[in-house]
Formats: structure tokens, C-alpha cells, sequence
């Protein structure tokens, strides 16, 4: 919102300051001051629309030669770097800036010169208050507005002192607070007006608006009818439920509360495993006093029933083979890997993670692995507590996130880089590296690590001010005013600035993380500008996630890597109790292309399992085998050993359009589950 401001220094300049080219000085010239008077003419421009430079010493005709200091008497325009150039900071109204020029010969101050220059704007007066009138003033209120929330955004947050003063034409309807007063049931228009001030400068502007007619009973019951029209074939729960708190016009609020929370909370996230468990929710539905209460009834999966629904998703009808490239090789395939079935054959064992360090000893996980299937090879390879560059024995204050890397080398497997992450100086650090064979622990779990790219910024939700309506909604950055679009609405959020003083737009291609708040807005994590990257990124990658490395190198069986990569995961999001939007990419936290591998293959369309898309469902179905059936005894057995293992292993690329079959048998305590699938297998795409 730093524009914002801008405009109202600007406008105060615009009425104390009249625009000239040149000198700015009454008092009778020195021959000092007339020569360089004549020679700034040749310097600033009729109107300044970029940066310039601006000269540092000057020869006079009676042989003198001077060093100029310059200064910006309006650094909110322009300003001055250390070498002597003019940085435009932009504006947003035709304005005039001040510069001051200290002469000096043999190190005395012999003149101080004043300049001023006409500065090209973006937008009149008239514009602004239009954008203002826009953003900041709803075209129609239904119910209480929350005026208080502008200034709080505009000046408090940036420690700027101003004021916004709102007046409504009729407090019988509308309070100047904000407060809908409204009992009629026919529309009805007042005029709400605004006073900006602001370093004693004041914008007034005002905008007519339609106060609905008292449509509550209305608004409810239509609301009612949706909610009932969109979660009515809602009757098993699969997983967490991402309830609703308003309806799909935004009018309402919607308060969920569950008859049973030790199995699903009033949120909709599960927080214990039932099978065939029926739970009632209560939803009261409101608009001002008006309100309704609607009841559903929901049943979790029986036990056959979740054994049946894990093993058809883990299941595909097709598989599309696929060279795996790595991140240096170009031209051609690097690797041979022929890829895998996702088989639920090798798990975690979460005993043996180490979640802290005393100095003097480790403490490990408590919860055992499945003891079903093969347990996933795994060592811990610690950064001595002395090597405080890398491992700063910083404390997390939560762990929200877990971060996906890959190492982005064509030499190292894990080993290498334990080697490496355990004995460098470089100040990079990470807390597992996952290679086809293994898995190694670096830093203890609590522990901050250096692998983000985010600096020391920390997790931190903010509200929006923003409806909640769908997962990860559509954000943009409005250029003009630098606020935050969120699925079309604006926000309460700003965007920060680059390293030249504009408004940064470019985010994230990996997105913002946003969530649902108890109020039912979408609340925003910390983000910040990433000048390396270019890019608006998040926050809470070093201080509040926990970092793993793919390893890509050279010869690795990358399909084995996200095997063991995606149980890790989902055993890290089981143990911190988080869902599966909290998985990030490297490129969340800053902007940098990584995991390059998935990430890459995702953007070229491929549809082979090294896709982000692939990994993401691979985990997807181990944190619901980890959360729900725990006990789950699985064995796969090949129907065409010669191109599939019992494991999963793909054996050889095929040259066609391949069909192959396996037959799985699962139990869950007393309920068993056998079943063949065929999977056709399509040759490599070149």
C-alpha cells in the first residue's frame, strides 16, 4: 500500500508547491550558484519520468573545483543513491520534487541550491478517489461492515500516523461505524463519506450506496437449501472435510459443530480413526439475528470398506513409462529407470527418528512402523552441534510445513551428501536426504535448519478480511494499488515491495499458503519479496518446516527415491498432526525452481510418476493407510513376473501397449480384502 500513501504526500506537495524546471532560489545569484544553474538546465529533464544522474563535481571559470552533496527534500518521490543518481521512487499524481545541492570548495560550504522538478504521475486525483470509492466502500451492505479495518491496514501495520473518518448520511440505517440498522424489507440508498488525513493533509470523498432491505430470513433459508444441495451425497467420510463457512454468495455464516469431536472435530479434520462410526453435525446458519440450524448425518468407512477404498486408489489403470532426466544432463536420458506401481510395500519405521538433542543424548520417535511390510532402510548421520554455521541449535517454535528438495547434483547419493551436510562450512543445512536406498537424518526434527531460502522469517497467519469458498483460491496483486485479489475480491492484505520500490507482483508460481480461519475468511501466511528469485514467497521455510533432499544424480532410480520419499512424508505429517496442504515446495519459500525434477515434468505435461502430481497422490494414500489402518497387512503378488515384481518394479521399458495384472491381498484385523487388477503399461515417450 506504499502507493497509497504516496498519494497523499503527493497531494500536499501538489497544493504547497508550484512546478518549475530548474533553480528555486530568490536571493541574488553568486557566480557559484549562476553557472550551475545554467548547467542544471542542460540536467533535469521538462519532466521526469526516469532516473537520472546527477553530477558530483564541477569545474567553475575561475578555476575552482567543487564537490557536489545532493539530498531529496521529498524522498517519499525521488531520492538520492550514494553515486550520485536520482532514483524515481514513482508517483502517482504529477507532482514536484525538491532536491537540495551542498556545494563545496576546498572542503568549504560555499552555496546550498535549491532544485525542483516536475514529476511524471500515473493517476489524477480524481482517479484515486474513484480506486478508493472501489476498494473501500462496498456498492451494497446486507449487514455490519467493518469500516475500522482500512486505516488499521493502511496506517497502523505500517506505522504511519493517519486517520479514516467515515460519516453515514443516515445512522437510523446505517451507524457511521459500520453498524446495519435496516428493518424495512425495500432497498434503500445512502451517501457514506470518507476523510482521509494524514501528515495534516486531508482527501475527502463520499459514494452513494444501496442498503438492502431486511432479506435475512431470505438470505438463511436460500443458504440453507444450498449447503443442503451441495453436502447431501456427503454420507461417508474418506478423510478430513473441508466445511463450508459461508455460502456461495458470500452472505451468510455457517458455525459447524460435530456430536463426536475424539473422531472428527467442529473444523472437519479427523482426529481419530473410527470405522463405522455415524456423526451428527449441527450447522448453524445466520445472517444478523436471523438464524437457522441444519443437521447432517455422516458415517466414517467401515473397515472392509477403507481397505477396498485405499487399494482402488492406489490402484491405476495406466502407467505411463518415462525417461528420468536429472538435473544436469541434457540432450538425453541419464538414467534408467523403469518405474513402479504404487505398492504399499516398504514403510518408515518412526521409532527411530530422532526428534531432539539434549548434547548428551537423542530422543526418538514412539510410534513403530507396520510391521506388515518391509521396513524402509534408515541412519542418522547428525551436523555436530559445533558446526553452528549450519546447524544454529535454534529451536522451532511449531513445525508447519514439510518442505520437498531435490539436490540438484548429478554426483552425490545420500551418502555423499550426508558427507557433505555433516563436515562443509557452507551455511546450508536440511533434515533428511532420500536417495533409492536410503534415508539419513541430519538435524533433529525440532531443530531450525538452513534449506529454505527464506531467511529467518517465521510462520504467521493474517486475516484477509476475505470469504472463504474454495481450497487454494486464485491470488493476484492489484499493480495499481499493490492489494491482495483473492478469487476476485480484494483483501486486507498487501503486497511487498521490490528492491527498486515497487509494488513486487510476480508470486510464487508454488502459490501462497492460505487456510481457513475461525471466522470463516481465508487467512494468509507470512510472505515476503524474494529479490534473488523475483518473486512473493512465504515465510516459515527455515524457522518453521522440516527440509528433505531427493537425491537425482547420475544412475539413481528416482521412482524408488519418491517411493521412500513419499512414506517419509507422510510420516512427518502424521507425527505433527498436519494435512496434506502443508506439503511445500523448495519454490514456495522463495521462488527457485526445485524440486526441479517433478516440477519439471509436471510443466512439460508428462504423465509419468516423476510429477509432482504423482508424489503428491503417493502420499496422499501412505498418510491414509499411516492415520487409518496402521495394522494393514498387504501382499502383492505379479501375475507377468517377467516385466512386474512382487514389489512393484517395473523390469524393462516396453515397446507397445503393454497389459499386466497382480492380485493384492489385504487385511485389516478381522477383514480381508483380495482383489486382481490389470494395469496397461504404455511405452516410454521419447
Amino acid at each position: 500500500m506504499k502507493k497509497f500513501i504516496k498519494v497523499l504526500f503527493v497531494l500536499l506537495l501538489v497544493f504547497t508547491l508550484g512546478g518549475c524546471k530548474g533553480k528555486d532560489n530568490d536571493k541574488e545569484e553568486s557566480l557559484y550558484a549562476k553557472e550551475l544553474n545554467d548547467y542544471m538546465e542542460t540536467i533535469i529533464p521538462e519532466k521526469m519520468t526516469k532516473s537520472f544522474d546527477l553530477p558530483q563535481d564541477y569545474s567553475f571559470s575561475d578555476g575552482s573545483d567543487a564537490y557536489l552533496e545532493w539530498e531529496s527534500l521529498n524522498t517519499n518521490v525521488v531520492s538520492v543513491s550514494r553515486k550520485g543518481k536520482l532514483m524515481y521512487l514513482d508517483s502517482l499524481f504529477d507532482t514536484v520534487a525538491n532536491i537540495k545541492c551542498a556545494v563545496f570548495v576546498n572542503g568549504q560550504n560555499v552555496e546550498e541550491l535549491n532544485y525542483s522538478i516536475n514529476v511524471d504521475g500515473e493517476i489524477s486525483e480524481a482517479d484515486f478517489i474513484k480506486r478508493f470509492n472501489e476498494l473501500y466502500i462496498p456498492d451494497s451492505i446486507y449487514k455490519d461492515v467493518e469500516f475500522k479495518y482500512v486505516e488499521d491496514e493502511i496506517f497502523k501495520e505500517r506505522k504511519i500516523k493517519g486517520t479514516i473518518t467515515y460519516q453515514s448520511s443516515n445512522e437510523d440505517i446505517l451507524s457511521s461505524d459500520g453498524d446495519y440498522k435496516y428493518t424495512d424489507s425495500e432497498d434503500t440508498k445512502i451517501t457514506i463519506s470518507a476523510n482521509i488525513e494524514v501528515n495534516g493533509f486531508n482527501i475527502k470523498t463520499q459514494k452513494e450506496v444501496v442498503i438492502e432491505g431486511n432479506h435475512d430470513k431470505e438470505y438463511v433459508d436460500a443458504a440453507a437449501n444450498w449447503l443442503e444441495d451441495n453436502w447431501k451425497g456427503t454420507t461417508t467420510i474418506k478423510g478430513d472435510l473441508d466445511f463450508p463457512k459461508t455460502d456461495d454468495k458470500g452472505r451468510v455464516d455457517m458455525v459447524w459443530e460435530s456430536n463426536d469431536k475424539l473422531v472428527v472435530d467442529d473444523s472437519g479434520k479427523f482426529t481419530n480413526w473410527v470405522c463405522d462410526k455415524e456423526i451428527t453435525f449441527n450447522i448453524v446458519i445466520s445472517l444478523n439475528d436471523y438464524s437457522v440450524t441444519k443437521e447432517l448425518k455422516m458415517k466414517t468407512l467401515s473397515k472392509a470398506d477403507a481397505i477396498e477404498y485405499i487399494m482402488d486408489k492406489m490402484h491405476k489403470d495406466e502407467y505411463f513409462q518415462s525417461y528420468f532426466y536429472t538435473y544436469i544432463v541434457q540432450g538425453g536420458h541419464a538414467n534408467e529407470d523403469f518405474g513402479m506401481l504404487n505398492f504399499y510395500t516398504i514403510d518408515l519405521d518412526e521409532s527411530k527418528l530422532v526428534l531432539t538433542d539434549t548434547g548428551s543424548s537423542y530422543k526418538y520417535g514412539s510410534q513403530s512402523y507396520n510391521t506388515n511390510v518391509k521396513e524402509s532402510d534408515f541412519k542418522v548421520m547428525m551436523v555436530p552441534r559445533s558446526l553452528t554455521v549450519k546447524r544454529p541449535l535454534e529451536i522451532k517454535t511449531s513445525t508447519e510445513f514439510v518442505t520437498c528438495h531435490d539436490t540438484g547434483d548429478n554426483k552425490f547419493n545420500a551418502e555423499e551428501w550426508a558427507n557433505e551436510v555433516t563436515t562443509s562450512s557452507r551455511q546450508v543445512s536440511w533434515h533428511f536426504t532420500v536417495d533409492d536406498t536410503q534415508i539419513i537424518q541430519h538435524i533433529p526434527l525440532n531443530e531450525v535448519a538452513y534449506h529454505a531460502g527464506d531467511g529467518g522469517r517465521t510462520y504467521q497467519l493474517r486475516d484477509t478480511g476475505v470469504k472463504y469458498t474454495v481450497e487454494n483460491p486464485e491470488i493476484v496483486v492489484d499493480e495499481k494499488t499493490g492489494q491482495f485479489i483473492i478469487n476476485g475480491v480484494g483483501s486486507r492484505c498487501f503486497a511487498p515491495y521490490d528492491e527498486n520500490g515497487k509494488i513486487a507482483t510476480d508470486i510464487t508460481p508454488a502459490g501462497l499458503f492460505t487456510t481457513l480461519g475461525k471466522n470463516g475468511n481465508y487467512y494468509i501466511n507470512n510472505y515476503y519479496y524474494n529479490s534473488t528469485y523475483k518473486k512473493i514467497s512465504n515465510g516459515g521455510g527455515n524457522y518453521n518446516s522440516i527440509g528433505i533432499e531427493s537425491c537425482v544424480h547420475n544412475g539413481v532410480e528416482y521412482s524408488k527415491v519418491q517411493k521412500r520419499f513419499a512414506n517419509l512424508v507422510a510420516h512427518l505429517l502424521h507425527i505433527y498432526g498436519l494435512g496434506q496442504d502443508r506439503i511445500m515446495q523448495h519454490r514456495n519459500f522463495s521462488g527457485k525452481y526445485c524440486p526441479q525434477s517433478m516440477i519439471r515434468t509436471s510443466e512439460y505435461g508428462q504423465k509419468s510418476q516423476f510429477s509432482l502430481e504423482y508424489f503428491y497422490e503417493m502420499v496422499e494414500i501412505e498418510l491414509f493407510i499411516i492415520n487409518n489402518l496402521s495394522d494393514l497387512k498387504v501382499t502383492y503378488k505379479s501375475n507377468n513376473p517377467d516385466i512386474l515384481s512382487d514389489d512393484g518394479e517395473l523390469l524393462k521399458y516396453v515397446s507397445e501397449d503393454t497389459v499386466v495384472s497382480y492380485t493384492v491381498n489385504a487385511s485389516y484385523n478381522d477383514y480381508t480384502f483380495s482383489r486382481t487388477y490389470t494395469t496397461t503399461i504404455h511405452p516410454k515417450d521419447n
